[in-house]
């Protein structure tokens, strides 16, 4: 065992496992140990900012171990493999996991496990504890990153005596967010399953994440004016989600928080089913672009068979006035005449279902004896002969555990949720193309197709890529909004992709022109394209971008948007990015020792240094000698990295 005393700091770095692995994959164990007060407490990733094609594979497996007061507990990224394109290696399964761990803080952090450009970590009966009494919103996350496919369950530990043991969920109290999970390349799904949050601001969010698992968690929301606009799950673009048998309750009701909130998913066929909420602000939230916007395709998000008690608002949903038209706003019919919906509702809720038809479509709602909405806004109530039993086609998980069958065991909507795993489907933990078929003819959505353009542009096959990107539109008659995410804003996306790859360059390899038209994407885009420049903005040089979401009974706009977390006790910000002249270098240490500043070229060839002094300051750089090009720097203190990345000079 490893300990180290509270009073010693950040500086001091006394584990930092970093593995560097040629051929194969190594593991690296970190087993009964306890790890604090390191900048990284566990490492897995190229030490090297100019990555070499040597390397290969990086495991790190943790078991029964503390990480305490380490800036970042765990950070694991790609490694490139021999002979293929340099940021391939996350479609692999990475072997990583950490069973039975504890992550806590008492002192700011940035966060403990992040992940990027990997599939395949899993996360099994491990808690993560930020400070309670740390002002809100907390500036730390729990499992985060950008294209991370991660696993997050209960643990079943086994004890030797072949007697049943009680399973160990994982655990999240006190973070800003708890899980935090972004994609730019569509091939890494997520699942989080039998796992409790408590008093997070925001739990589980996914950006784009293509059909994330959320099932049979625990989602206890802060409660009091701090906590305003506290949120259990938040799906942001994206399709073929799985959210189902969750319980969202308040710590002491009345709190001014949602349980799920659904953000521009568009006319897929998606189903929030079979939770439980009780004393929330709102139980279910549909933001934005939800539905069809073809009259006779009666598609889009549903709220079916889910229990509410004491909330003020049940089923709502906001829109952005007149920007949507058609498809702003949940399913035009939530359930129907053959299936009602099956919901139960708050009996004093202010509305049952509040559909602010200025902003977003009126509704049919589907319901049978005894399950009929009292207070309805925007919403037709409609009585049919079904009982409302549920009898949906609910699947269980592929029978693998976390809870009940619900119906026959059969798809939800058009994709089988026990095939979810069909990202690194095969026996080999690699995802091939051709193993899509069947869970893709399944699904029969543009995201499904879309998903598997991805997987061929990262596999190389780049015109069949284009083949299969091109058909979207007519394949499931898209149009208005939806239809020129694909033929427009998605185009763009993806010419940029096939250029890099024609120059056998990364993902992150961008130059001025390209980031140009990202951020132009970004601003422009409503649905998945949106969400995706931003994040592949935000993974190129670390900006951030505010989420858009509306709540029942706000009036304004302005005032509902969520800045992402930023790092408000060791920050340093460049700007501009791509920049012309001189470069600014805002910081904020955590230490009051000279840390150095390094810009080097693309061959590794250093050609300016400055140092950075005292605690904060600001740096005007000068890059009047440099041409134009990419460039990378690196902020150290002694042998330790804080930070590395990469800008453009035009």
């Amino acid at each position: 065992m490893i300990k180290r005393s509270s009073q010693e700091r950040w500086p001091l770095i006394f584990l930092r496992t970093i593995i560097s692995c040629f051929v194969g994959f190594y593991s690296g164990k970190v087993n009964a140990s306890t790890i604090s007060y390191a900048h990284v407490g566990a490492q897995a990733t190229s030490p090297s900012l100019l990555i070499s094609t040597k390397k290969t594979g990086g495991v790190i497996i943790g078991n029964s171990s503390s990480f305490t007061n380490n800036l970042v507990s765990v950070k694991i990224a790609d490694y490139p493999n021999v002979g293929v394109s340099p940021y391939l290696a996350w479609s692999f399964g990475n072997q990583s996991n950490f069973r039975n761990c504890a992550f806590s803080a008492t002192m700011p952090i940035t966060g403990f496990v992040e992940g990027n450009h990997i599939n395949g970590l899993r996360i099994l009966g491990c808690s993560f504890t930020n400070n309670p009494s740390l002002p809100q919103p907390r500036t730390a996350l729990g499992v985060y990153g950008t294209d991370f496919g991660v696993t997050i369950d209960q643990l079943f530990p086994f004890n030797g005596t072949g007697n049943a043991v009680p399973p160990i969920p994982s655990s999240f109290s006190g973070l800003d967010y708890a899980v935090r999970l972004k994609t730019v390349n569509g091939t890494t799904s997520a699942t989080v399953r039998n796992s409790t949050f408590n008093n997070n601001t925001i739990a589980v969010m996914t950006d784009g994440v293509p059909a994330p698992n959320i099932s049979y968690n625990s989602f206890t929301l802060p409660s009091g004016t701090v906590a305003a606009n506290a949120l259990g799950v938040v799906v942001n673009t994206g399709s073929g989600y799985h959210v189902a048998h969750n319980s969202f309750s308040a710590a002491n009701g009345s709190v001014y928080g949602t349980g799920v909130n659904i953000i521009n998913t568009g006319s897929d066929i998606n189903q929030v089913h079979s939770n439980d909420y009780q004393g929330l602000w709102c139980g279910n939230l549909s933001n934005f672009l939800n539905r069809s916007s073809i009259s006779f395709l009666q598609t889009g998000l549903q709220f079916l068979c889910n229990t509410d008690k004491d909330n003020t608002h049940d089923i709502a949903a906001r829109g952005h006035f007149n920007l949507g038209g058609s498809i702003e706003g949940m399913a035009p019919n939530q359930g129907s005449a053959a299936n009602a919906a099956g919901n139960t509702f708050s009996p004093s809720a202010l509305y049952n279902i509040y559909n602010y038809t200025s902003e977003v479509q009126a509704v049919n709602y589907y319901y049978a004896l005894g399950q009929m909405p009292n207070t309805v806004y925007g919403t037709t109530p409609i009585l049919t002969l079904n009982l409302g039993n549920c009898d949906y086609p609910f699947d269980n998980n592929g029978s693998t555990g976390g809870g009940p069958a619900i119906g026959n065991g059969g798809p939800i909507g058009p994709l089988s949720r026990a095939r979810v795993t069909y990202y690194m489907s095969d026996s080999t933990g690699m995802a091939h193309a051709d193993s899509l078929d069947q869970a893709l003819s399944d699904w029969g959505s543009p995201y499904a197709e879309l998903t598997k353009a991805d997987l061929l542009m990262e596999q190389g096959d780049a015109n069949q890529a284009n083949t299969v990107y091109n058909a979207i539109v007519s394949t499931h008659s898209l149009s208005g909004t939806e239809a020129d995410e694909f033929t427009l804003w998605g185009r763009r996306l993806l010419d940029i992709r096939i250029s890099q790859l024609q120059d056998s360059l990364s993902r992150y390899e961008l130059d001025s022109a390209q980031v140009e038209n990202l951020e132009g994407i970004a601003d422009s885009a409503h649905l998945w394209a949106k969400v995706r420049a931003r994040n592949w903005l935000s993974a190129f040089d670390g900006r951030s971008f505010a989420t858009e979401m509306l709540f029942p009974g706000d009036t304004t706009q302005a005032s509902q948007q969520r800045m992402l977390p930023a790092n408000a006790e060791e920050v340093y910000v460049l700007a501009p990015n791509p920049v012309k002249g001189t470069l600014q270098l805002d910081y904020h240490k955590m230490t009051e020792q000279t840390e150095i500043f390094t810009i080097s070229d693309v061959s590794g060839r250093v050609l300016l240094t400055t140092e950075l002094k005292g605690l904060s300051g600001t740096k005007a750089i000068s890059l009047s000698d440099l041409s134009a090009g990419v460039y990378f720097y690196k902020i150290s203190l002694g042998k330790e990295l804080k930070q590395t990345g990469k800008f453009v000079k035009q």
